[in-house]
């Protein structure tokens, strides 16, 4: 092999061989190790990714009660633990509203009769010291996405490994508690190799 008229190689050959860690060395931080170009890691899955759709749907809780979603008869919750060696990239969200009872309308949009909260790191009945609510995902007044398609989510939302990410919701007197009323919650996103 040539470069700039000489040769390269290992023994027997003209010039001096390669240094793998060296080499190695030089490439953490740059862009091959990093992949911080289009496309990007965070917005578009590569190979080897593992999906994740969490949803949990459940009766309308106690009104004035900070609750977290989880199917009462599956025990299946609108929540994603990172499992330790991967990140995990949430991609969209899913909230909404359902009720068989006839008539009038029980819930408005934008009432707040129905608070959404999608958290990091707080567990019902903590006090949040390193966790936090998501920036334009606490306290959300309407419903997004639908059972056709997720609502989707832009930018770089990423989590790394033994975060818990969590759909909690708060309701008023307004919305009866149990069936026929019931929430629906989920989160969309991937499991990517963290890279170390």
């Amino acid at each position: 092999m040539r470069n700039n008229g000489r040769f390269v190689g290992g023994p027997g050959l003209a010039g001096p061989g390669q240094d793998i860690v060296q080499g190695a060395n030089g490439m953490l931080g740059s862009s091959a190790v990093q992949e911080d170009r289009w496309p990007y890691w965070w917005a578009v899955p590569r190979s080897n990714t593992q999906y994740v759709q969490k949803v949990a749907c459940m009766p309308a809780p106690v009104a004035g009660v900070l609750t977290q979603v989880i199917n009462p008869i599956t025990g299946a919750a609108a929540e994603v633990d990172v499992p330790p060696g991967f990140c995990f990239i949430l991609r969209a969200i899913r909230q909404g509203f359902s009720t068989g009872i006839g008539g009038a309308p029980v819930w408005v949009e934008g009432s707040g009769d129905i608070l959404w909260t999608v958290d990091v790191d707080v567990p019902l009945g903590a006090i949040a010291l390193s966790g936090f609510s998501l920036p334009d995902l606490a306290n959300m007044a309407d419903a997004r996405g639908s059972a056709v398609a997720p609502w989707p989510l832009e930018g770089y939302t990423v989590f790394e490994p033994y975060q818990t990410i969590r759909y909690k919701v708060l309701t008023t007197v307004n919305i009866g508690a149990g069936a026929p009323n019931f929430i629906t919650c989920g989160l969309f996103g991937w499991l990517e190799k963290q890279l170390l």
